[in-house]
């Protein structure tokens, strides 16, 4: 089976013109009752290594969320 070539050729762009209207839905926009958030944090030191850490579980597991203001 031939894989088809894409680099070059017209994209239908289904989703462009709810994007350039502002009528698209993004995840962004949608809030529910106890939303757990996330922050990717990315390393102060090149090639360090983390000696102490702490594991955190998310809410679906034995673990409990943070609140991220205390």
């Amino acid at each position: 089976m031939s894989t088809p070539i894409a680099i070059g050729q017209p994209v239908n762009r289904v989703d462009g013109r709810h994007k350039v209207t502002g009528s698209a839905h993004y995840s962004a926009d949608f809030l529910l009752d106890n939303m757990a958030y996330a922050v990717v944090v990315g390393a102060r030191v090149p090639s360090g290594r983390d000696h102490e850490h702490q594991q955190f579980r998310g809410a679906g597991s034995q673990g409990r969320t943070r609140d991220p203001h205390s």
